[in-house]
């Protein structure tokens, strides 16, 4: 059995060795499809680094002809290019402007407009995504918070 201990050992030992290891490895063209590119990380490497098959790795250009490479540590192989809480932000702060009586109407419907027009183009994107396992139970989940959200206000507006 591993202790704690032992792991952070392990992993401090894994972390030292990288730290003055580099590989010289080379792209290949796929043997079996030509214009696909392949690069082979040799099993000294792989036991190094605590790299397993099917992990994402990232690659960062160092812009001297070589390249760092590292294991992807939510394994996602897509990078989040958006920030979900900007976003709501500013989607709240658009709501108070619709909802705002110092605007004057025309910029309320502008506002309100802009609104629109992204639920729309989210309406559209969720309607050509696809169905994911999960999704009936996180939609009731969502429907019982709105019913609750819903009574409290009824509840506290007495």
């Amino acid at each position: 059995m591993i202790t704690s201990a032992q792991q952070f050992m392990q992993k401090e030992s894994r972390e030292n060795i990288m730290e003055n290891k580099t590989w010289t490895l080379t792209v290949e063209a796929d043997p079996e499809s030509p214009e696909d590119m392949i690069l082979t990380f040799p099993d000294d490497l792989m036991e190094s680094t605590g790299w397993q098959p099917g992990d994402v790795i990232t690659w960062q250009d160092n812009q001297d002809g070589t390249w760092t490479l590292t294991k992807n540590k939510n394994n996602m192989s897509f990078r989040i290019t958006w920030d979900r809480k900007l976003i709501e932000n500013q989607l709240r702060a658009m709501s108070a402007q619709v909802n705002n009586h110092y605007n004057d109407g025309f910029t309320q419907w502008e506002i309100k407009k802009d609104l629109l027009e992204i639920k729309y183009l989210l309406d559209e994107i969720l309607e050509t995504s696809p169905t994911f396992s999960g999704e009936p139970e996180y939609f009731e989940l969502q429907a019982k918070r709105k019913t609750w959200k819903i009574l409290n206000e009824k509840t506290n507006s007495r």
